[in-house]
């Protein structure tokens, strides 16, 4: 089996390995010792994405496999690409948001159910990035402290917020989901720049 490391072929494996799950797992220390991170895993010329890393997969006896090419790049470039990314969707959120209560203060409240869900979609987006950053630096969200609560704390408390938002839209109660988002989804997205801000310093 032929293992290339960012280009670098012949990657040489420390110790006789059965599984590509072994390999990979090597590879991965390799690349970390280097301050760097995965970005892309291709086995016999076939992309792995992260869901498809089973454990079934790292099973697989070396033997089976041909090739595995293995793509990184440094951490400070993931971050700040990917803060980027970030940069890019929280302006979104407030614009959203007043779209939304323009249309719950109007005629047809109930015609916003799509403004809503794009409106989902970008905090999903957020969150997703922001996770990534959050593990790229290790950073500890149950005793990083932003706005006088642990991330971790506020994530569990925006889970919530969304939740019940979710709710106020399925049952139409129109009042509650725009006092949501005039009050706590509002005071939620301030956070949010908060913790981009805090994510920037640990670069």
């Amino acid at each position: 089996m032929q293992i290339t490391v960012d280009d670098e072929s012949g990657f040489v494996l420390k110790s006789n390995l059965a599984t590509v799950g072994d390999v990979l797992l090597e590879v991965t220390d390799h690349i970390q010792s280097k301050n760097r991170a995965i970005q892309a895993i291709i086995v016999d010329g076939k992309n792995i994405p992260p869901e498809e890393l089973t454990q079934n997969f790292g099973k697989t006896p070396i033997s089976e496999i041909d090739t595995v090419e293995v793509r990184s790049a440094g951490l400070a470039e993931l971050v700040v690409s990917t803060l980027e990314e970030i940069a890019e969707v929280i302006p979104e959120l407030p614009t959203d948001r007043y779209d939304l209560a323009q249309i719950l203060a109007g005629d047809d409240p109930a015609s916003c159910f799509a403004q809503f869900n794009q409106f989902l979609d970008i905090w999903e987006v957020l969150k997703d990035r922001q996770a990534q950053v959050i593990g790229l630096l290790n950073v500890e969200i149950e005793t990083a402290s932003v706005g006088g609560a642990s991330i971790a704390r506020h994530n569990a408390m925006l889970n919530d917020c969304i939740r019940n938002a979710r709710k106020s839209m399925e049952s139409s109660d129109f009042p509650g989901l725009s006092d949501l988002l005039s009050h706590e989804l509002a005071e939620m997205a301030e956070v949010e720049e908060q913790i981009i801000e805090m994510l920037r310093t640990k670069i």
